[in-house]
């Protein structure tokens, strides 16, 4: 009797992790008596229809698109739609690869009243089941998505990692060998299917009015075409993952005394104060556009710089994407897996601090709080600079 294997989980927080595994326990014991002989993987000419699920966070989103190319090559009569939320379907607009974009804010992943949540999550699965999907992938491995999204989709192919828990709710379970950069962990998946990944590509597709209009809006700023641009995200959506605003100030002063720079401070609204803040620290002046654009007219904004400095956040990605120079400052995870992807970009972080291989992120644990952080000196980030504006 062979004995099946029991799934590893990527899973750092201890009662995330005890809850999951709890649940794998009771479920793969229901689902023994019920489930029915895999189908193995999809032939290319079964394919019709795709879901590609990846719902939260816009810069995870940002790091699936690489596989939409190999995908669609893989199974070339096959329609993709991608559900994803809110807020990362604004960047997915205008992708030739994707057919269809399905935007949804899970009630799992962004906090909401019970009676809309249901509401919304009914709307969005009625939707779905009635487009009847021959493939959904859930690129994450989260059970969350799995058991109620890819499972209740009714589609007969149903992919993804069991690491985070709902693998006997799929038809095949893809292999987690080794922790990597996400945009490979994503296509493994792809590969897993029998794709051919060697060419692949990513974008934020923005038109040429979208840029035009970013171009004149930072003219109107006093910047010309001919200046050199550098953009910095001070924010970020977790604050243990936020340089202090103060290092922000130094830094983008040595980079205008240096190279006579113009800096352009971007940010989502809620970042108004911050970046205020970071101003005001300044012996420079500095262009603030934080709260004045859209999430495509931020990209547009990093489009046209020619280097972009941020915490570990949605906009190192975004930049990434778009093939901009990033220096990214990481503190409390380590860069493995969500450094900016690319040849050319720069991460400056504290390696040898003994807590980032476990830190979740939300509360610092460290008898210092935020040392990761701290000990990062704006002359480090400068050097960073330096170096890829040394290649420009």
């Amino acid at each position: 009797m062979i004995e099946k294997k029991m799934p590893v989980y990527k899973i750092i927080n201890p009662k995330k992790l005890l809850l999951v595994s709890t649940v794998d326990f009771f479920g793969r014991a229901l689902f023994s008596f019920m489930k029915r002989a895999s189908p193995g993987l999809p032939s290319r000419g079964q394919i019709k229809k795709i879901l590609i699920i990846r719902l939260a966070y816009v810069g995870d989103v940002v790091m699936t698109l690489p596989v939409l190319k190999p995908l669609q090559e893989y199974f070339p009569e096959a329609k993709i739609s991608f559900l994803t939320n809110a807020s990362a379907s604004e960047l997915l607009s205008g992708n030739p690869y994707i057919e269809k974009v399905i935007p949804y804010d899970a009630f799992w992943f962004y906090a909401k009243k019970k009676v809309l949540a249901l509401r919304e999550y009914l709307k969005m699965l009625r939707n779905i089941r009635e487009e009847k999907f021959d493939l959904v992938l859930d690129l994450r491995g989260d059970i969350r998505n799995i058991s109620l999204v890819a499972y209740p989709s009714m589609a007969p192919y149903r992919v993804s990692y069991e690491i985070g828990g709902g693998g006997y709710l799929l038809s095949s379970i893809a292999p987690f060998l080794e922790v990597k950069h996400k945009v490979d962990f994503h296509l493994d998946i792809i590969r897993f299917l029998g794709a051919d990944t060697q060419k692949w590509d990513w974008d934020i597709c923005l038109d040429s009015a979208e840029l035009k209009e970013m171009k004149t809006i930072i003219n109107e700023a006093g910047i010309d075409q001919e200046d050199r641009i550098i953009g910095i995200h001070p924010g970020g959506r977790k604050p243990l993952k936020c340089w202090e605003p103060e290092k922000f100030a130094i830094l983008a002063d040595m980079i205008i005394q240096k190279y006579s720079a113009k800096i352009v401070f971007l940010g989502a609204p809620n970042e108004t104060r911050l970046l205020e803040s970071v101003i005001k620290g300044m012996k420079h002046s500095a262009v603030n556009l934080a709260g004045k654009t859209t999430i495509r007219q931020l990209a547009a904004a990093i489009r046209c710089c020619n280097l972009f400095v941020g915490n570990d956040s949605a906009s190192i990605h975004i930049a990434a994407a778009q093939k901009i120079p990033v220096v990214a400052i990481f503190g409390p995870s380590t860069s493995r897996e969500t450094r900016p992807f690319g040849d050319g970009n720069r991460v400056v972080e504290i390696e040898d601090m003994p807590c980032r291989s476990s830190c979740d992120e939300d509360q610092c644990l460290f008898h210092k709080r935020k040392e990761c952080m701290r000990s990062i000196s704006p002359e480090k980030v400068f050097q960073a600079v330096e170096s890829c504006l040394s290649t420009d």
